[in-house]
């Protein structure tokens, strides 16, 4: 499980309650004292859901960056 997945599911649940991005950000504060996800983050997810969005797992990121060649030239560079 995603270490901010309730976090996730509160600021969806704060949106259907139409609460703002700071109070939610306040309550996601109070309620999950110690390691919450940070301002921008329950921002941004505010702002998904409020435009409509259901799911609440983040999608995966793209691997584009990470080919057979790329990691060969990493390799050869670290290697000089």
């Amino acid at each position: 499980m995603q270490p901010f997945l309730k976090q996730h599911f509160a600021v969806k649940f704060w949106v259907k309650l139409d609460k703002t991005s700071k109070e939610t950000h306040d309550m996601i504060k109070e309620a999950f004292s110690g390691a919450t996800v940070g301002r921008s983050g329950v921002f941004e997810w505010h702002k998904l859901f409020r435009e409509g969005r259901e799911e609440s797992k983040d999608h995966d990121r793209p691997s584009s960056g990470k080919t057979n060649q790329n990691v060969s030239r990493v390799k050869n560079l670290l290697n000089c």
